[in-house]
């Protein structure tokens, strides 16, 4: 070979810093195609936490994963599998990523051939492996004060407010890193000088090391916070109907450049739910479609194409809102169908989405009889930690639906509601509308991470979470705000929307 991968690796780094790390593994990729003839067959991002992790976690789900692309730990040459260990972002083929573990754990190659088989068969270590004492683990000096305590639940808080320009105390409780990231609507926006104003003056206030998430529901047809002079582009049904996944994909590649251009972050899109029935008016039309092999296929293309377009994608609503009929924003839907029916129409867009390595999913403030037959699923342990995440593997952020909707605060005050959802396994919580429901809610974590030593672990592991996505946001190079409109109206997209009108 021309060069060694290291050098390839290298290379990729002097194209950029950690954050762009979908743009370097690209690079990595492009590089060894030209330069070698090594086709990349599977590409993996991991965001490791420390060697243990990996060890622990990802390896076993790795191996897992591969033997189901039929590679497996011996024969997965073909696959790159990029690492966040700590602050820095590594390049390993896979093979010298497993080579790696093993010399870690000290094991010959007969002895890591074995385990690697047990990987394989299972995802998860084998039991002298799984219960072998971890190494002690240094303290979290952000958690050591009651202030901080303070900050770090305020991290976990993405909230809204009103009117066209920031208040100054949120500016300030931003500043003071008590707010995760804020949530833009229709009653933020006017024209995109002042929506581009407006993101740049709210990510400013934002700490250095804690970069502000800012989110919007930009999904297309009813919901489209963002209207004329950008492009206004019609439901998913509609979209999906061309059956032309690579449509889907350029479409949210465009929705992703005007976002990023306008200061955006994050969209929560796309909709995952698979709607089986026309009585279904709350997602209706918002969903891809009726047939769960569709709606993966075309939610994800709008996924990738909305991080090619430079911002984060949320799948939502985990783990399923196509079913129930009632509306969640005013009353608590129940969700009466068997497991074995979910598990066939609803399950296979998140199952998928979560192995291509969606960032962040949603969950839904509905009640499903057959998972969990006491709590919505955005209050429930058993779905949203022990389905989504030990037994889907989800690794990711798990952001709640507005918790102010009426599914929720019908019942339950912000202070019950946040802590609810921490426990169950929720990692970001929306807060849409009042400053004063936001504090009850932040002082409620802080108030209960001091008491309860359960409370703070599970507000810790929260916190990494969210870390560890924002070490993932996009950073567009600021544009001219004389030049925004220019730049995302309807005109830039004027091909792409002549071609999904058939003209």
């Amino acid at each position: 070979m021309a060069r060694s991968f290291e050098s390839i690796v290298a290379a990729a780094f002097r194209r950029g810093p950690a954050f762009q790390a979908n743009a370097l593994i690209e690079a990595a990729r492009e590089t060894i195609r030209a330069e070698h003839g090594w086709v990349v067959q599977v590409e993996v991002l991991l965001d490791g936490r420390s060697w243990e992790y990996l060890e622990r976690e990802a390896a076993p789900r790795l191996a897992l994963y591969l033997r189901s692309k039929k590679l497996g730990v011996a024969k997965c040459g073909p696959a790159l599998v990029s690492v966040f260990l700590g602050e820095t972002l590594h390049f390993l083929r896979g093979r010298d990523f497993f080579e790696a573990i093993r010399r870690e754990l000290g094991q010959s190659e007969a002895e890591f051939a074995a385990l690697a088989q047990a990987w394989e068969q299972t995802g998860r270590p084998p039991a002298p492996l799984a219960t072998r004492p971890a190494p002690p683990r240094a303290p979290e000096t952000m958690m050591d004060h009651g202030r901080e305590l303070e900050r770090a639940a305020g991290q976990l808080l993405v909230v809204g407010f009103d009117g066209v320009e920031p208040p100054p105390a949120l500016l300030a409780r931003i500043a003071a890193g008590e707010v995760g990231g804020v949530i833009l609507f229709a009653r933020n926006l006017r024209e995109p000088r002042q929506v581009a104003a407006l993101t740049r003056a709210l990510a400013a206030a934002a700490p250095e090391g804690a970069p502000l998430l800012l989110g919007i529901d930009q999904e297309g047809g009813r919901v489209q916070r963002l209207r004329a002079p950008l492009a206004v582009w019609p439901p998913m049904r509609t979209l999906a109907a061309h059956r032309d996944p690579e449509l889907t994909r350029a479409v949210g590649q465009a929705l992703g450049c005007d976002l990023a251009l306008l200061g955006f972050n994050l969209d929560f899109a796309p909709v995952l739910d698979v709607v089986t029935s026309d009585h279904n008016s709350v997602i209706g039309d918002r969903s891809f479609g009726a047939n769960p092999e569709e709606v993966t296929s075309h939610a994800l293309a709008l996924a990738r194409g909305l991080r090619e377009g430079g911002v984060l994608a949320c799948g939502k609503h985990f783990p399923g809102h196509g079913g129930p009929v009632a509306d969640s924003h005013h009353t608590l839907p129940v969700d009466e169908r068997s497991e074995g029916e979910w598990r066939a129409v609803d399950l296979p867009p998140f199952l998928a989405a979560i192995d291509a390595g969606l960032p962040l999913l949603m969950s839904a403030h509905v009640v499903y009889r057959a998972l969990d037959p006491e709590r919505p699923a955005t209050l429930s342990h058993r779905i949203c930690t022990g389905l989504l995440r030990e037994e889907l593997g989800f690794d990711g952020v798990l952001v709640s639906d507005d918790l102010e909707m009426g599914a929720i605060a019908n019942t339950l005050g912000p202070a019950e509601a946040a802590l609810g959802a921490l426990r169950a396994g929720v990692d970001l919580l929306l807060f849409c509308h009042l400053e004063e429901r936001q504090r009850e809610a932040q002082q409620a974590l802080a108030r209960a991470a001091r008491e309860s030593p359960e409370d703070r672990a599970r507000l810790e592991q929260a916190a990494r979470r969210v870390r560890v996505l924002k070490r993932r946001l996009p950073r567009p190079a600021p544009v001219e705000l004389d030049r925004v409109e220019e730049l995302v109206s309807a005109a830039a997209h004027a091909a792409l929307l002549a071609r999904i009108a058939g003209a």
